[in-house]
């Protein structure tokens, strides 16, 4: 009850301070260092845990209003609470397991108001990607730790969105360029993290963003241009042979992503021929197909059995 009756007082003191900016900074920047000093004299569970969350939330709003208040433009502004996730992700291996969640779920939401703010205000596209990018490295230093493997997932995706914004905001018309090299590394570093690794990781953590960083540009432009002379040949050859790598070595990552972009990249270069042939034809030869494959199934139904047993049991050894 006491510690709840602080909280309102530091509450109502926020609400009156907001009719003068420079006031509303320093009642923020007051409560954070207040709750801070709480959380380190505090002697139950909840207390401490629950002036962490605020402490947390209310630096990072602090390091959002005093740049606000100084008259910088939103799109600069947004990189003071960025500051404040990150020092939280370097501070947080020192706290212990209730104060790590208890800071981490207010860092977490003030990235994403950051990104959201940066891309809202985002007139200059490089601001975008430097956003991202500190978020997708602080992602990326934090899946080191216990039980937050998949924060590299985060970070692999943020740090490709990053990329990919770079380049539209320098103008780059031939992608591949600037993503064919970092994607590769990747894939290197992923095949020696699974060579050395205690525990064999996904191959959706080891490869996935390798991958993705490697087919997806080719792809998009397939997709969205008309330059298809050397990329659709690049992609179904760079396509197969991963999906061919992924049969052979179990990994479901590779299969699935080179699959996908056969398949994309094949609908893409040839699909409105396809598509004006199946007007053509008629109505009755689809119902006709699927009949003929109902009648080859039954006839041969023990045997398609075994078949999908074994499929089964290959895609259950996947990783």
């Amino acid at each position: 009850m006491p510690w709840a009756s602080g909280l309102y007082s530091l509450a109502l003191a926020f609400g009156w301070a907001l009719s003068e900016r420079h006031s509303a900074v320093a009642v923020l920047l007051a409560a954070a260092a207040v709750l801070s000093v709480v959380t380190a004299l505090a002697r139950t569970r909840f207390v401490a845990i629950a002036s962490t969350a605020v402490s947390t939330a209310a630096t990072g709003g602090g390091a959002l209003a005093l740049p606000l208040a100084l008259g910088a433009p939103v799109e600069y502004a947004a990189f003071g609470p960025l500051a404040v996730v990150a020092a939280v992700a370097a501070v947080a291996p020192r706290l212990g397991h209730p104060l790590v969640t208890a800071a981490e779920i207010p860092a977490a939401s003030w990235a994403g108001v950051a990104l959201l703010l940066t891309v809202l205000n985002g007139g200059r596209l490089e601001l975008v990607a430097t956003a991202l990018a500190v978020v997708g490295v602080i992602s990326l230093a934090s899946a080191v730790r216990p039980n937050r493997r998949w924060y590299a997932g985060v970070g692999a995706a943020l740090m490709f969105l990053a990329l990919w914004t770079a380049l539209a905001s320098w103008e780059v018309t031939v992608p591949e360029a600037y993503t064919a090299l970092p994607a590769l590394a990747f894939l290197v570093i992923g095949w020696e993290w699974s060579r050395k690794a205690t525990g064999t990781p996904s191959s959706w953590l080891a490869y996935g963003g390798g991958l993705a960083l490697l087919l997806g540009p080719t792809v998009w432009e397939v997709l969205t241009g008309d330059d298809m002379v050397w990329r659709v040949p690049a992609v179904l050859a760079v396509g197969l042979a991963v999906t061919v790598w992924g049969l052979r070595q179990r990994l479901s990552a590779a299969l699935v992503l080179g699959g996908l972009a056969l398949l994309v990249t094949s609908l893409r270069a040839f699909g409105p021929p396809l598509w004006e042939l199946s007007q053509l034809t008629p109505n009755w030869l689809p119902f006709a197909a699927i009949g003929a494959v109902l009648l080859f199934v039954g006839a041969r139904y023990e045997a398609s059995l075994a078949r999908l047993r074994r499929v089964g049991r290959y895609l259950s050894q996947l990783r």
